[in-house]
């Protein structure tokens, strides 16, 4: 293997870290650091559990982006339900 395929996937799991933090401050919600974290986990797990080639470490940050999408459109739904503060 070598030099750059070996550093290939590190590439791109720091990419993906960097776009996680730029794409929730964008979001304005603060979870900027979150994000990072959560990409940088699943960065490490897909490279040191699941084989390591880049394939891997974009597949799990997909999933991720699914997830966080996923988790947020229900956070937005269960908003939605409550009813309004009585004054």
């Amino acid at each position: 293997m070598g030099f750059f395929q070996s550093i290939l996937p590190w590439i791109v799991a720091g990419v993906c870290v960097v776009f996680f933090y730029k794409a929730a401050l964008v979001e304005d919600n603060g979870h900027g650091p979150l994000w990072a974290a959560l990409s940088a986990l699943v960065s490490v797990a897909c490279l040191f559990l699941l084989g390591g080639t880049w394939h891997v470490v974009l597949g799990g940050q997909a999933v991720l982006f699914v997830g966080i999408g996923v988790a947020r459109a229900i956070g937005y739904l269960r908003s939605m339900r409550q009813p309004p503060p009585h004054r």
